[in-house]
């Protein structure tokens, strides 16, 4: 939900009459999340690095998230 407020120029900022020249909408905006899940065995840890690998290839950005984390999580340590 946002608040959107509009006001003419000088003309809304003047105390008494603000009010008669401002105007203030609300909005909702509704999103569907979508995730669709598919299943794979790993029998060895050869497996496991090829998923892996894919999932590197699909979805770079996640490596990236993973890589920020742990970066993070590494300065925290050290600043304590």
């Amino acid at each position: 939900m946002s608040d959107i407020a509009r006001k003419t120029p000088l003309l809304g900022s003047i105390p008494l009459i603000k009010w008669l020249f401002n105007n203030k909408d609300k909005s909702t905006q509704e999103v569907e999340l979508m995730l669709f899940l598919r299943p794979r065995v790993i029998r060895s840890p050869d497996d496991a690095k090829q998923v892996m690998h894919d999932v590197e290839l699909e979805a770079p950005l996640v490596k990236k998230w993973q890589d920020e984390n742990i970066l993070n999580k590494s300065k925290l340590k050290t600043k304590k």
